[in-house]
């Protein structure tokens, strides 16, 4: 419930916050306005957090990654 509304507020915002600005919300529709958004993203996520945290997350999304694609 929380990641559908943390993600819901994270568009609206980016959404409202880019209009605000007199942009055109087509341009971040395009590979390179994703590209900007997902760095952002992970570049707050490394700025925001230790590295210990960095590394379980990882670890855990690897594992994660393992399991779903090479267990048959």
């Amino acid at each position: 419930m929380s990641l559908k509304f943390g993600f819901v507020i994270a568009i609206l915002s980016l959404a409202i916050g880019y209009l605000g600005g007199g942009g055109n919300l087509h341009i971040l529709l395009q590979p390179f306005g994703w590209l900007e958004i997902i760095g952002i993203a992970v570049g707050t996520f490394i700025i925001s957090n230790p590295k210990p945290v960095q590394k379980a997350l990882v670890a855990k999304n690897l594992l994660n990654f393992c399991l779903v694609f090479f267990s048959s």
